[in-house]
């Protein structure tokens, strides 16, 4: 196995669309390291917890600290409030020396169904 899933949270957001989610990324078969804000989930192989405000600053803190438990050679980053198809980590980068990042997306409002 050469690819491993990397979690974050702010754990802010309803607990059915981070419910989902979790449950949509525990079906794709990959490891997953989830990097949880302020308190522990259930979640995950390796799972860290950071302290600290919600802000862009600690979610790229958060990024750093999955990249640096990461120990495969590739890695998806997994947002708590976004659903992923099982397609999406099907993908393999070509050159090992670049950064890819899927703008194939569907957005929809919660839960007004927009």
């Amino acid at each position: 196995m050469n690819k491993t899933i990397i979690y974050y949270t702010c754990n802010e957001h309803l607990s059915e669309i981070d419910d989902l989610a979790r449950s949509y990324l525990s079906k794709i078969g990959l490891p997953i390291i989830s990097v949880s804000l302020n308190k522990e989930i259930n979640f995950g192989n390796i799972r860290i917890v950071m302290y600290g405000e919600r802000s862009p600053l600690m979610m790229h803190r958060q990024i750093v600290k999955g990249l640096e438990a990461c120990r495969t050679k590739y890695s998806f980053l997994a947002e708590s409030d976004v659903l992923y198809h099982p397609s999406h980590f099907d993908f393999t980068p070509y050159q090992a020396t670049k950064f890819y990042f899927n703008v194939n997306v569907w957005k929809q409002k919660w839960p007004e169904n927009h």
